[in-house]
């Protein structure tokens, strides 16, 4: 490739010469913007220069075409759209070359066809310049235009789940600020980091339980398990909502009230009793010491008189978050896991579409 590639280096280098050579050595005394080609066709070295450069420009045009072409075959997407583009305005351009050959051979033979010259092959090459530029540019914002449309339609199909999450996010100033002039991408991005806030602080309010149920109720009736899975998740971040945010979770405080805050300043807890089965008991069994965590600096293994027994966790906003276990209990997250961006999109496909029926009924009018 790379001696090929010298050959032709050597030989427009040849051709760039011999024009200057030829143009030295002719004479044009006459300045001819428009039909130099047709007026001096007959002059000594000056008709060999325009054979030279027009013979070198159509050579180059029809490579570039024929190579082009056989290149599009091979690959796909925008990148074949750009090499048939640039194709078809190199073959633009070789009429360029071809009607001025016309017009010279014409004038070589005692006929005037010097319109060729000056009103036809002027415009192929401005159609060939401009598809050609079309077929640089093309590979070169065709991806672009690609993420932004498919980042586009995500934004669009995540307005649902947004729009439930819109009040919580508002209230507890969950998100920042709506960008205003930015590509679509950036827009994704900011919806799906204001959904995470809100999942994140809606932790502690999950209900293990409800997620189950209606996993397994979707399930039976769809048999689909990332519609149930969606639709379980859709079913517990509505039935989070409902609680009274900010006021703590469902699932009481080891001290039975008040904030973790207060219970780790408050001083040492009395050990739970025999056969206490809470969430609390069992993750501080689990853990096997004192857990603190301040505001995700943490965590540190605390003195006995700040936690006692009790694993103290303190989230920044005044209440236990998720529990340290990977259970499906009240308050652990649903599935044991984060949603990502493609169970995010089905999430919100499941606000926005009617629930399933149940299993063994009929849909309203069957007979």
């Amino acid at each position: 490739m790379r001696r090929v590639t010298r050959r032709w280096v050597a030989a427009y280098a040849c051709v760039i010469v011999g024009i200057a050579v030829l143009f030295a050595l002719g004479e044009a005394p006459v300045e001819r913007r428009t039909d130099l080609d047709t007026y001096y066709a007959t002059t000594p070295f000056i008709a060999e220069m325009i054979v030279l450069y027009l013979a070198g420009h159509l050579v180059a045009v029809s490579v570039t075409t024929v190579s082009a072409l056989r290149w599009a075959r091979t690959v796909h997407g925008w990148l074949r759209a750009g090499l048939v583009m640039l194709g078809l305005g190199s073959l633009c351009s070789a009429g360029y070359a071809v009607t001025k050959f016309v017009a010279v051979v014409a004038r070589w033979c005692g006929r005037d066809w010097s319109s060729l010259g000056t009103d036809v092959s002027p415009a192929a090459a401005g159609l060939g310049a401009l598809v050609t530029t079309v077929g640089i540019l093309v590979p070169l914002a065709g991806p672009r235009l690609t993420r932004w449309r498919r980042s586009w339609r995500t934004y669009t199909r995540l307005a649902p789940l947004e729009r439930l999450l819109d009040d919580l996010l508002t209230r507890h100033a969950l998100r920042l600020p709506r960008p205003r002039w930015c590509s679509p991408t950036t827009r994704l991005m900011w919806r799906q980091t204001s959904i995470h806030n809100a999942l994140g602080y809606l932790d502690a309010f999950f209900d293990g339980a409800l997620y189950e149920r209606t996993r397994a109720g979707t399930l039976a009736a769809t048999g689909d398990h990332e519609r149930a899975e969606a639709a379980a998740w859709a079913a517990v971040i509505t039935a989070a909502l409902r609680q009274p945010s900010g006021d703590g979770p469902r699932s009481p405080h080891p001290q039975g009230g008040g904030t973790a805050l207060e219970a780790a300043v408050r001083g040492p807890v009395p050990a739970p009793p025999a056969g206490e089965t809470g969430r609390a008991a069992e993750a501080g069994s689990a853990a096997g010491q004192h857990l603190v965590l301040l505001d995700g600096i943490g965590p540190t293994a605390g003195p006995e008189g700040i936690g006692g027994p009790w694993p103290v966790l303190l989230d920044g906003v005044g209440r236990p978050p998720v529990p340290l276990d990977a259970g499906h209990g009240e308050g652990a997250r649903p599935g044991g896991r984060t949603p990502g961006p493609a169970l995010l999109l089905r999430i919100a496909d499941a606000l926005r579409a009617p629930e399933p029926p149940a299993p063994g009924t009929r849909p309203s009018g069957a007979v």
